[in-house]
């Protein structure tokens, strides 16, 4: 078995969910809550580590990053970048703001749609919880490729 595939099945085990509601039937208020704290605690621990370590990715890769040119280049640039990288919920909104000021309407329309829509941590947790990456590929590449259709309407 190969390294990647082990590490990927390893990482699923993190996901399988149901077995936190499986057992005798929920019959009472307090059941429920019990369950549902059970689950969510179990959610968080498996989530909220793979999002710091997706946003200091994130921060490192931007840092480094030029900013998008005019073009269809640039729009499948800012496609790509939008597909894979973690921003918070509220800082798309500047960041296209900023690009629209600056004369590139088309990466920043495909930034509106991309950054919110998908990251690659996402795209992790998603391939993990259905036990196919091939899902999560191809969530990233139909927001990839309507990101680029947005940005070229909007910018040629």
């Amino acid at each position: 078995m190969k390294l990647s595939h082990r590490a990927a099945s390893g990482f699923g085990r993190w996901f399988e969910f149901e077995a936190l509601i499986e057992g005798p039937p929920i019959d009472c208020p307090s059941a429920l809550i019990a369950t549902w704290l059970r689950a969510a605690w179990r959610l968080g621990k498996v989530v909220v580590p793979v999002l710091v370590v997706g946003a200091i990715v994130t921060s490192a890769i931007v840092a480094v990053l030029p900013a998008p040119a005019s073009g269809p280049l640039g729009i499948v640039a800012a496609a790509a970048f939008g597909t894979l990288v973690m921003v918070p919920t509220w800082t798309e909104l500047p960041i296209a703001l900023a690009l629209v000021q600056q004369g590139l309407p088309g990466p920043a329309a495909t930034l509106l749609l991309t950054l919110p829509a998908v990251s690659i941590p996402c795209l992790v947790i998603v391939g993990a919880a259905t036990a196919r990456y091939r899902v999560a590929g191809l969530l990233g590449a139909v927001v990839f490729v309507i990101g680029v259709a947005a940005g070229l309407g909007f910018g040629l």
